[in-house]
């Protein structure tokens, strides 16, 4: 009886299920708030310094939004680190899930913001990227110089000219980007940026430890960026794959191994009896 009653839920359905009713408020980083007048480029603390048009935790006062969450763009030091306002710092190029892109911000300034939020009751999501990184990170890096991490990305020697787009139409070379050790696959299409081979259990393995690190940090959910193409099983075989379905469950207990339970969105501009999976 005793481990029956420790093994329920000290959170009620309404505190487990705050985000069916919530509303969410977005943050492209860049373009949200600057802190100070050196560069025009957003970071972490405008946010901070921008909360009360957010949520200034008056109820029913009218001056602000009153969101219930906020979802930040990626935050991760990524090959874009430029203080150009017209860069593109859209944070999808990671070369470190760890360490935030300095442009940004640092961890305390995260933290200060977690901390701000959740004394307003405002939950923060962060952007998951976990199928492909900038072919500046290490493990990149690594893989194209061969070795025990050459199976970490997808590489083929002469790719099919029947690959397309991950959602149809287009060249087998918008995908696959030439590069000195083969071809690499990129389904965001960019030759700097590579998908990274969620077949092989390490590479699964340490996207699953990214997730969990920042949740431990304070997050309270996450937005899992490009679901439906995180496996290639060939050409035309690139979207909804039945393994995909399986890492997304993977996630989703992970995210239940809290409490409360943490929240998981997806990218899934799909049919909706693929989304209903």
């Amino acid at each position: 009886l005793l481990g029956l009653l420790w093994s329920q839920s000290l959170y009620s359905a309404e505190e487990q299920d705050w985000y069916r009713s919530a509303s969410f408020y977005h943050i492209w980083l860049k373009s949200f708030a600057a802190s100070h007048t050196q560069h025009e480029v957003g970071d972490i603390q405008g946010i901070i310094q921008h909360f009360d048009y957010l949520n200034d935790g008056k109820a029913n006062k009218g001056e602000d939004l009153e969101v219930d969450a906020i979802l930040l763009s990626p935050f991760y030091l990524s090959a874009r680190s430029s203080e150009d306002p017209l860069d593109n710092i859209h944070g999808y190029d990671v070369i470190d899930y760890y360490q935030v892109n300095p442009v940004f911000g640092d961890k305390n300034d995260l933290k200060q913001l977690l901390e701000l939020a959740h004394s307003r009751g405002v939950k923060v999501l962060f952007d998951f990227v976990p199928a492909y990184t900038s072919i500046k990170h290490p493990w990149f890096i690594a893989s194209a110089k061969g070795g025990d991490k050459r199976d970490w990305y997808v590489w083929d020697t002469q790719p099919s000219s029947q690959w397309q787009a991950a959602w149809g139409g287009g060249h087998w070379q918008d995908v696959w980007k030439a590069h000195a050790s083969g071809y690499f696959y990129s389904y965001f299409q960019s030759s700097e940026i590579a998908d990274l081979n969620l077949h092989n259990p390490q590479v699964r393995q340490a996207l699953q430890q990214v997730l969990k690190y920042w949740l431990d940090f304070g997050f309270d959910g996450a937005r899992i960026d490009g679901a439906p193409y995180l496996i290639e099983d060939g050409p035309g075989k690139q979207a909804d794959r039945p393994e995909t379905f399986q890492i997304l469950q993977e996630y989703r207990a992970i995210a239940d191994s809290y409490e409360p339970n943490k929240v998981l969105i997806a990218e899934t501009w799909r049919p909706s009896e693929l989304v209903s999976k």
